[in-house]
């Protein structure tokens, strides 16, 4: 047990570039980071902010359908998302390109450990990314009315990209496998993230023009069509109406099985 958190520290430093040198000569390199720490703490209060006041633009018109909740399922609806598709092409490296690879595959620690220790590290990345775009929503909700328990929602944060990342895990391992015939290893990624950046695009020329209320019914149409193939999107929005002992226990089972 020591071994996994022992590695699952490392990785997180080093997905966060926070690994240590106190040598002179690698002043240059420590005040790069530091500016890029900057510029990153930025992006993120940027996007916090944003998601924020585009949510709470959104609540008033949410609320006179009705269906304010909603407004938490489509945040849902888009970490579970990002959760799957930015961690496809994320595999290869996390699982089996990694740099310390030969060095922790010489020690006397289990593989399952260290593959354990690497998926963990990136749940806990994953799980820093849905904060950063639950959270503002969260507060945009709040300050129009209650939720019906504060406790669950957070419990519930918890564990929303635990099945996104397992799924994108197994579709990332064959992705690998299949790349693996291929002369150039990296098209595929290629095609993901054009792919990824030709929707956002898309949806930002589309949304631009939308009123309020047309984005509040694009939101439910989001929610309702991504809970026909993924059933814990409504699923979630049910349990924050209400606490259901049986649905909560669905929920938390289909998130770890």
């Amino acid at each position: 047990m020591n071994n996994f958190f022992t590695i699952t520290k490392i990785n997180l430093l080093q997905a966060f570039s926070a690994t240590k040198n106190n040598s002179s000569k690698f002043k240059s390199e420590r005040r790069k980071k530091s500016i890029k720490t900057l510029i990153a703490l930025f992006i993120v209060g940027y996007i916090m902010f944003y998601v924020f006041f585009f949510t709470r633009s959104l609540m008033p018109s949410f609320l006179a359908i009705n269906k304010p909740l909603y407004l938490l399922g489509f945040l849902f609806t888009i970490c579970s998302g990002y959760a799957f598709f930015m961690n496809i092409f994320k595999v290869k490296s996390f699982l089996f390109d990694f740099k310390d690879y030969d060095l922790l595959m010489s020690l006397p620690i289990k593989r399952n450990t260290i593959i354990t220790s690497k998926i963990a590290s990136q749940y806990i990345v994953n799980l820093l990314y849905t904060f950063i775009i639950m959270i503002p929503g969260y507060i945009a909700y709040i300050s129009y009315t209650d939720l019906p328990s504060d406790f669950l929602f957070f419990l519930l944060l918890l564990v929303i990209p635990i099945i996104p990342l397992l799924a994108s895990t197994i579709v990332g391992i064959i992705l690998t496998w299949l790349t693996s015939f291929f002369n150039n290893k990296n098209i595929g990624s290629y095609v993901v993230n054009f792919t990824l950046i030709f929707i956002v695009l898309f949806i930002s020329f589309k949304t631009s023009s939308l009123t309020e209320n047309q984005l509040v019914n694009q939101s439910i149409d989001m929610v309702e069509g991504f809970s026909k193939y993924y059933p814990l999107t409504s699923l979630f929005v049910d349990l924050l109406a209400g606490i259901n002992i049986i649905k909560l226990v669905i929920f938390f089972f289909c998130q770890l099985f």
